[in-house]
Protein backbone atom coordinates (compact mmCIF):
# COMPACT_ATOMS: atom_id res chain seq x y z
CA UNK A 1 0.00 0.00 0.00
CA UNK A 2 1.40 3.36 -1.02
CA UNK A 3 1.68 6.28 1.37
CA UNK A 4 -0.81 8.22 -0.73
CA UNK A 5 -3.34 5.38 -0.34
CA UNK A 6 -2.87 5.45 3.42
CA UNK A 7 -3.35 9.22 3.48
CA UNK A 8 -6.50 8.95 1.36
CA UNK A 9 -7.88 6.20 3.62
CA UNK A 10 -7.11 8.22 6.75
CA UNK A 11 -8.82 11.31 5.33
CA UNK A 12 -11.85 9.19 4.42
CA UNK A 13 -12.05 7.72 7.92
CA UNK A 14 -11.72 11.17 9.51
CA UNK A 15 -14.44 12.52 7.22
CA UNK A 16 -16.75 9.62 8.12
CA UNK A 17 -16.18 10.21 11.83
CA UNK A 18 -16.87 13.94 11.39
CA UNK A 19 -20.06 13.20 9.43
CA UNK A 20 -21.31 10.81 12.13
CA UNK A 21 -20.27 13.11 14.98
CA UNK A 22 -22.03 16.04 13.29
CA UNK A 23 -25.46 14.46 13.73
CA UNK A 24 -25.71 14.72 17.54
CA UNK A 25 -23.91 18.07 17.51
CA UNK A 26 -26.41 19.43 14.95
CA UNK A 27 -29.28 18.08 17.05
CA UNK A 28 -27.90 19.82 20.14
CA UNK A 29 -27.39 23.08 18.23
CA UNK A 30 -30.91 22.85 16.82
CA UNK A 31 -32.35 22.26 20.27
CA UNK A 32 -30.44 25.25 21.65
CA UNK A 33 -31.62 27.39 18.73
CA UNK A 34 -35.21 26.27 19.30
CA UNK A 35 -35.00 27.08 23.02
CA UNK A 36 -33.61 30.56 22.37
CA UNK A 37 -36.21 31.27 19.67
CA UNK A 38 -39.03 29.96 21.87
CA UNK A 39 -37.91 32.27 24.69
CA UNK A 40 -37.89 35.23 22.27
CA UNK A 41 -41.36 34.34 20.97
CA UNK A 42 -42.70 33.99 24.51
CA UNK A 43 -41.18 37.29 25.62
CA UNK A 44 -42.53 39.09 22.58
CA UNK A 45 -45.97 37.54 22.96
CA UNK A 46 -46.10 38.64 26.60
CA UNK A 47 -45.59 42.30 25.69
CA UNK A 48 -48.11 42.53 22.86
CA UNK A 49 -51.89 42.69 23.05
CA UNK A 50 -54.49 42.24 20.31
CA UNK A 51 -57.39 44.68 20.02
CA UNK A 52 -60.15 45.41 17.56
CA UNK A 53 -59.91 48.79 15.86
CA UNK A 54 -62.28 50.63 13.53
CA UNK A 55 -61.11 51.85 10.13
CA UNK A 56 -61.68 55.63 9.97
CA UNK A 57 -60.11 56.48 6.59
CA UNK A 58 -60.14 54.92 3.14
CA UNK A 59 -57.32 52.33 2.88
CA UNK A 60 -54.38 53.24 0.64
CA UNK A 61 -52.26 50.76 -1.28
CA UNK A 62 -48.71 50.27 -0.10
CA UNK A 63 -46.50 49.86 -3.14
CA UNK A 64 -43.03 48.44 -3.15
CA UNK A 65 -40.20 50.96 -3.19
CA UNK A 66 -38.18 48.55 -5.27
CA UNK A 67 -37.32 48.53 -8.92
CA UNK A 68 -40.84 47.41 -9.77
CA UNK A 69 -43.14 49.90 -8.02
CA UNK A 70 -46.26 48.04 -9.15
CA UNK A 71 -45.64 45.29 -6.60
CA UNK A 72 -48.35 45.66 -3.98
CA UNK A 73 -47.35 45.05 -0.38
CA UNK A 74 -50.81 45.53 1.16
CA UNK A 75 -53.07 48.29 2.44
CA UNK A 76 -52.86 50.78 5.25
CA UNK A 77 -55.47 53.08 6.77
CA UNK A 78 -56.04 55.24 9.83
CA UNK A 79 -57.71 53.18 12.54
CA UNK A 80 -59.21 54.11 15.91
CA UNK A 81 -59.34 52.08 19.10
CA UNK A 82 -60.03 52.57 22.77
CA UNK A 83 -57.74 51.09 25.39
CA UNK A 84 -57.82 51.81 29.11
CA UNK A 85 -60.33 54.59 28.50
CA UNK A 86 -58.09 56.42 26.02
CA UNK A 87 -59.21 56.99 22.43
CA UNK A 88 -56.24 56.52 20.05
CA UNK A 89 -55.69 56.60 16.29
CA UNK A 90 -52.82 55.54 14.09
CA UNK A 91 -52.05 54.53 10.53
CA UNK A 92 -51.46 50.80 10.29
CA UNK A 93 -51.79 47.88 7.91
CA UNK A 94 -55.32 46.62 7.26
CA UNK A 95 -56.63 43.58 5.38
CA UNK A 96 -57.44 43.98 1.69
CA UNK A 97 -61.05 44.98 1.12
CA UNK A 98 -61.38 46.90 4.39
CA UNK A 99 -63.77 49.86 4.26
CA UNK A 100 -64.48 52.82 6.56
CA UNK A 101 -66.26 51.50 9.64
CA UNK A 102 -64.90 47.98 9.33
CA UNK A 103 -63.47 46.38 12.43
CA UNK A 104 -59.95 45.04 12.03
CA UNK A 105 -57.59 43.32 14.45
CA UNK A 106 -54.47 45.24 15.47
CA UNK A 107 -51.60 44.44 17.77
CA UNK A 108 -50.23 46.95 20.26
CA UNK A 109 -46.80 46.98 21.83
CA UNK A 110 -46.17 47.55 25.53
CA UNK A 111 -46.13 51.32 24.94
CA UNK A 112 -49.54 51.20 23.20
CA UNK A 113 -48.28 51.74 19.66
CA UNK A 114 -49.39 49.54 16.74
CA UNK A 115 -46.96 46.77 15.94
CA UNK A 116 -46.79 43.47 14.15
CA UNK A 117 -48.37 40.31 15.50
CA UNK A 118 -46.08 38.22 17.68
CA UNK A 119 -44.46 35.31 15.88
CA UNK A 120 -46.10 31.92 16.24
CA UNK A 121 -44.60 28.85 17.85
CA UNK A 122 -43.76 27.53 14.38
CA UNK A 123 -41.13 30.28 14.18
CA UNK A 124 -39.16 28.66 17.00
CA UNK A 125 -39.50 25.22 15.43
CA UNK A 126 -38.29 26.40 12.03
CA UNK A 127 -35.42 28.27 13.66
CA UNK A 128 -34.23 25.18 15.54
CA UNK A 129 -34.60 22.90 12.53
CA UNK A 130 -32.87 25.46 10.30
CA UNK A 131 -29.89 25.81 12.63
CA UNK A 132 -29.50 22.05 12.90
CA UNK A 133 -29.76 21.49 9.16
CA UNK A 134 -27.36 24.32 8.34
CA UNK A 135 -24.74 22.95 10.72
CA UNK A 136 -25.22 19.42 9.43
CA UNK A 137 -24.99 20.44 5.78
CA UNK A 138 -21.91 22.59 6.47
CA UNK A 139 -20.05 19.73 8.13
CA UNK A 140 -21.14 17.20 5.53
CA UNK A 141 -20.22 19.57 2.70
CA UNK A 142 -16.82 20.28 4.23
CA UNK A 143 -16.14 16.56 4.71
CA UNK A 144 -17.18 15.76 1.15
CA UNK A 145 -15.05 18.59 -0.20
CA UNK A 146 -12.05 17.48 1.85
CA UNK A 147 -12.33 13.89 0.60
CA UNK A 148 -12.76 15.03 -3.02
CA UNK A 149 -9.88 17.54 -2.95
CA UNK A 150 -7.59 15.06 -1.20
CA UNK A 151 -8.44 12.41 -3.79
CA UNK A 152 -7.76 14.78 -6.69
CA UNK A 153 -4.42 15.92 -5.24
CA UNK A 154 -3.29 12.39 -4.50
CA UNK A 155 -4.41 11.20 -7.95
CA UNK A 156 -2.25 13.94 -9.50
CA UNK A 157 0.66 12.92 -7.28
CA UNK A 158 0.24 9.24 -8.21
CA UNK A 159 0.00 10.08 -11.93
CA UNK A 160 3.24 12.04 -11.67
CA UNK A 161 4.93 9.13 -9.90
CA UNK A 162 3.75 6.72 -12.62
CA UNK A 163 5.07 9.04 -15.33
CA UNK A 164 8.48 9.29 -13.64
CA UNK A 165 8.69 5.51 -13.23
CA UNK A 166 7.75 4.89 -16.88
CA UNK A 167 10.35 7.40 -18.03
CA UNK A 168 12.97 5.69 -15.89
CA UNK A 169 12.05 2.21 -17.22
CA UNK A 170 12.02 3.45 -20.80
CA UNK A 171 15.47 5.05 -20.42
CA UNK A 172 16.89 1.85 -18.90
CA UNK A 173 15.58 -0.18 -21.85
CA UNK A 174 16.73 2.33 -24.42
CA UNK A 175 13.32 3.54 -25.59
CA UNK A 176 13.94 7.21 -24.84
CA UNK A 177 16.99 9.33 -25.56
Amino acid sequence: MRTSDRIQGLVGICAAVAVLFAVPVACAAGTAGYSAAAARVEAESATKVELTATVVSEPDRILSASRYPTAELGFEARVRWIRNGHDRTAVTGVPAGSRIGAEVPIWLSADGEPTTAPPGSDTAISSGVGIGLMLLSAVWGAALTLVWVTGRLLDAHRAGSWAREWNQICRQNGYLP
